[in-house]
């Protein structure tokens, strides 16, 4: 297989190579320029060893102050609180008995007392005496309690140290020191200022196992001592520091030497550094120029290509580019899906496995026509032909032709292919959908129109035959008014104007339209705002319907013919009732008329509120069984009277069951005596077992019959029927039929018709 690359592959190779060499040239020049630069700068050997050295001494000799002093003050805590620890001991030894005798006498007297006492001041005497000659400068014993029974400094006699760690300590059995600078303190024969006074607390023992019977705190001036430590130490960090900066001044003479020879090697350094630094730069100047020289030069190369590179990958179509020979060197993405096969398999070969047989030889052809200088007879124009798959299947495609020219003179052209399968098969469905559309169109047996710019844009020969016209051409172009009779045309004109407008989408209606004799017709319609050839327009179908519009106009005088019989039964019936006890005429009706205005309180619609008014006239029907003497009997009833009265609601259901009612009649009739608590007759049903429409009729019932008048006694009138419904709301009557009637009396005004 003969390897072919695309001329504009080749020069971008190039093109990456001549500027991939100098970019590495400038590289290396700067990177070693970097490096020498770094070189000359000097190291200042001299001036970080002078800082440091001095730095170091003087750490050192902080440090050996430090530890010194620590040291010192250490042992010197530790020394003191040796001897005053063998002082409390010589004390203890040489007063024994007297320390006894003086804290058991002395201890309970308060301080002013004790202060007098001979017994203190014979041991202020003697303490004096002994402590003369040593550095001791105050003395104190303290009881147990932490009582102060004795000081050197009367003053002080009688202080409460009972809190003191260094008594808590003593008292415990184990001496505790403390070093401390006074500025003014009061000694056994006068005040002394600015001391360093070292200070123990000592427990007091007659014998070495023996208990604390009391404790010593003995002040010690330890002034000249420390006088002494500062002076030894002064002079050891003296010797010590002057030998750290006899050792620096050597070693600065040694490293002042060194830095001499790094600087001067640094000079030398910088010396080739600048030589280098201007090589560099020209190299730099000669390497821009040479890059300047190439971006121009290709500058319109790389955009050409970036151009060509995003449109050939991203397009939709395929992009080939053929050689002058016929050899393909360019093959996109979509190229692979619209012919499937794989770049790799097809770069380097010829068109002719892309296309079916009847096209190879004028392929042929023309490729030998465009490789002599001939011009291609396809070149940039679109033409309509037939490409092969990789799987041998024939498709429709469109091809554009183009050739061009590379500088090297080398001659490629390039056609773009498009696969037009889907749009061929939709055009093909759309024929067919034409067809379809206008067969069924023209056949409807209804009419169908056009509105667009006010005018009669099409209608189909039905529509024209609906309004007497030969042909639907005689309708085309005519304002849609023609065919509207005139006390229509303002309903019609609002109607298509609102739609066009954009007010109503869908509209569907009648009117009585006009025809092309003059007669007049019932029209109904149905039209929607849709788009016709780009612009608004409204399309709809028509109806002639004059012969539904009469049968609509006699089916409704028959029902209300129907209608008016029905009531005039149910009038009938309650007629009946009344002849058979005239002492309760009009009951029926007023509990019927009472029960449908409280259904309509409660939300019923038109025909519930209906039932209950047909349920109320005939809900007593059943009284036409018991005989009149009883109906009309003016005194109390006996209990076979009362049950047979009872017994009406039974035989109002047996009366009514046999009627097929649109509402629940029969059962309401039952069940107008059932109380929500089960109390009711005749079947004690309770709560929601009983039909609404009942419970509403029970509102009603005792509602008119409390309020008007009986043969056995006067009406009670409206405001004892309201009270009686109020008082058994929720348990014999329903919660809210009460309210709705309770409400209409009270707040609506309603009255009970006569």
């Amino acid at each position: 297989m003969r390897s072919t690359q695309c001329p504009t592959a080749l020069m971008r190779r190039q093109t990456v190579a001549t500027r991939q060499t100098g970019k590495e040239a400038r590289l290396n020049f700067q990177s070693l320029f970097e490096r020498r630069q770094g070189a000359t700068k000097s190291f200042h050997l001299l001036r970080y060893f002078s800082i440091a050295s001095l730095l170091s001494i003087v750490a050192a000799t902080v440090v050996l102050t430090i530890y010194s002093t620590s040291t010192s003050v250490r042992d010197l805590r530790e020394m003191g609180e040796h001897l005053n620890v063998d002082k409390a001991i010589m004390m203890s030894n040489m007063f024994g008995k007297r320390l006894v005798e003086f804290r058991d006498v002395i201890a309970p007297l308060p301080a002013d007392e004790i202060r007098k006492h001979p017994l203190n001041k014979a041991l202020d005497v003697d303490m004096k005496r002994m402590m003369r000659g040593h550095d001791v400068v105050k003395i104190k014993i303290y009881d147990l309690t932490g009582k102060t029974i004795y000081s050197s400094d009367p003053s002080q006699i009688g202080e409460d140290k009972r809190d003191n760690h260094g008594f808590i300590a003593a008292r415990n059995g184990a001496p505790a020191t403390e070093l401390t600078h006074r500025d003014s303190f009061s000694a056994f024969e006068s005040v002394i200022e600015d001391r360093d006074v070292l200070s123990s607390y000592v427990p007091i023992r007659f014998s070495d196992s023996g208990p604390v019977e009391g404790v010593f705190e003995i002040y010690e001036d330890v002034t000249g001592f420390l006088t002494r430590i500062s002076h030894a130490r002064t002079e050891v960090v003296s010797v010590v520091s002057s030998v750290l900066v006899l050792l620096y001044l050597v070693l600065f003479v040694i490293v002042q030497y060194a830095d001499r020879v790094l600087r001067r090697q640094a000079n030398e350094i910088q010396d080739a550094s600048t030589s280098l630094r201007r090589a560099n730069e020209v190299l730099e100047q000669r390497v821009a120029e040479r890059t300047v020289e190439l971006e121009a030069t290709n500058s319109f190369l790389r955009v050409t290509m970036a151009r060509h590179l995003a449109v050939t990958q991203s397009a939709t179509d395929a992009i080939v580019t053929l050689d002058a020979e016929g050899t393909i060197v360019g093959w996109n993405p979509a190229a692979t899906r619209i012919f499937g096969h794989p770049e790799a398999d097809v770069l380097g070969q010829t068109m002719t496995k892309m296309m079916p047989e009847r096209y190879r030889a004028r392929h042929q052809s023309g490729v030998a026509r465009f490789a002599s200088g001939g011009q291609p007879r396809l070149l940039s124009r679109t033409t309509e032909m037939h490409g092969l798959t990789r799987a041998g299947i024939e498709f429709p495609m469109e091809l554009s032709l183009s050739h061009w020219k590379t500088a090297e003179g080398g001659l490629f052209y390039s056609g773009i292919i498009r696969d037009i399968s889907e749009r061929k098969q939709a055009e093909e469905e759309l024929r067919s959908a034409e067809e379809r559309f206008r067969g069924l169109v023209e056949q409807s047996i209804a009419g169908i129109y056009i509105i667009q710019d006010v005018k009669l844009a099409y209608v189909n020969q039905r529509f024209a035959e609906i309004f007497g016209y030969a042909s639907a051409d005689e309708l085309i172009g005519q304002d849609p008014l023609v065919i509207v009779a005139d006390k229509d045309r303002g309903l019609v004109e609002a109607n298509i104007r609102q739609r066009l407008e954009g007010g109503l989408n869908t509209l569907s209606y009648g009117f009585t339209a006009k025809r092309k004799d003059g007669s007049f017709i019932e029209a109904g319609l149905n039209s929607s705002r849709a788009n016709y050839r780009g612009r608004p327009a409204i399309i709809g179908m028509m109806q002639d319907i004059t012969d539904k519009k009469q049968t609509e106009d006699r089916i409704q005088r028959y029902v209300a013919q129907l209608e008016t019989a029905f009531r005039s039964t149910v009038e009938v019936a309650t007629t009946l009732s009344e002849l058979r006890d005239p002492y309760t005429a009009g009951h029926e009706r007023r509990v019927g008329e009472l029960a449908a205005v409280i259904g309509a309180e409660m939300g019923f619609d038109a025909d519930r509120q209906e039932g209950l008014r047909v349920a109320g006239h005939l809900h007593d029907v059943g009284k036409m069984a018991i005989p009149a003497e009883i109906l009309s009997k003016p005194g109390k009833l006996g209990a076979i009277e009362f049950q047979l009265i009872k017994a009406h609601a039974q035989a109002s259901y047996d009366v009514l069951k046999a009627v097929k009612w649109s509402w629940p009649i029969a059962e309401v009739a039952l069940q107008h005596h059932e109380r929500m608590d089960g109390s009711g007759y005749p079947q004690g049903l309770k709560g929601d077992a009983i039909l609404i429409e009942a419970r509403i009729l029970a509102v009603a019932d005792v509602v008119e019959a409390m309020s008007s008048h009986r043969p056995y006694r006067p009406g009670l009138g409206i405001n004892a029927a309201l009270a009686e419904i109020e008082r058994g709301r929720g348990t014999a009557y329903d919660s809210a039929a009460t309210d709705a009637c309770l409400k209409l009396f009270r707040e609506k005004g309603y009255a009970i018709p006569a």
